[in-house]
């Protein structure tokens, strides 16, 4: 999808009613909406030459989280392409496919299409220039058009035509998988995923300690211990884990 060509056809595949022309393509974007907030990596991100904001996502394991994915990848490109500043009403129009090799909602639909609408009237929309669509390479309903069907059904392993969009991007990926850049990109993969594992343990690692050092606090407080001497003691035990600022403040906190 880092070529043009691969990912405006798939897009026009996706979105037909556009009239889709040019794009610009970048791939493995990492959102960053905060600080304090959790990151998202967009699969691969685009935009057309009428400022339109594409995000097209691929997956394969059913996670159950979904509708939440869904939401906060809406929620992140909204963020990220309205600047401080401008009004709400310069807020670009976002589209989202989603391609999965599973049924989300196990509906039995190849497609499944999300708007905003009243609950009640069924007939007002809420116009929030979000569009998503999720593809289900399983769908037991293949109502769609030719193109869309080709290519649910190379998700699915199945090239049905020698020629065109989707044997050249079979050839595309081949060439891909058989260069260096393939290995380069796996190793960094497997070095990114590595990472993430070790922050991971780190962070449960920490916060156990810490539930276990104010457990400790509140027990030597109990046998009227000085929040001096509770502080050496905690200190001593959780000084692995713990610097002794953070050690130092949980005992004020919970002295």
């Amino acid at each position: 999808m880092s070529k043009k060509k691969n990912c405006l056809e798939l897009l026009r595949r996706a979105y037909p009613e556009l009239n889709l022309q040019k794009i610009n393509v970048i791939t493995q974007y990492d959102g960053n909406i905060g600080l304090e907030s959790k990151n998202f990596r967009l699969d691969v991100w685009a935009q057309d030459d009428k400022g339109r904001i594409y995000d097209i996502e691929m997956q394969t394991t059913n996670k159950h989280d979904l509708e939440e994915r869904m939401q906060y990848y809406a929620a992140g490109l909204n963020n990220f392409t309205l600047k401080s500043g401008p009004p709400y009403t310069k807020l670009k129009f976002t589209y989202v496919v989603f391609s999965c090799t599973y049924d989300p909602f196990d509906q039995g639909e190849s497609m499944y299409e999300f708007n905003f609408f009243d609950r009640k009237t069924k007939t007002i929309e809420f116009n929030v220039g979000m569009h998503i669509k999720v593809f289900n390479s399983k769908g037991k309903n293949r109502d769609l058009n030719q193109k869309i069907l080709d290519l649910l059904d190379y998700m699915n392993g199945v090239i049905n035509h020698a020629q065109g969009y989707i044997a050249d991007l079979q050839k595309d990926i081949d060439h891909y998988v058989n260069s260096g850049k393939w290995a380069d990109d796996m190793d960094k993969l497997a070095y990114e995923m590595n990472q993430v594992a070790m922050k991971a343990a780190e962070k449960a690692t920490k916060k156990k300690a810490i539930e276990d050092a104010i457990t400790l606090i509140q027990a030597l407080k109990q046998v009227d211990l000085s929040s001096e001497v509770i502080f050496e003691k905690v200190l001593q035990d959780y000084s692995n884990d713990l610097s002794s600022d953070e050690i130092k403040k949980l005992v004020e906190e919970n002295y």
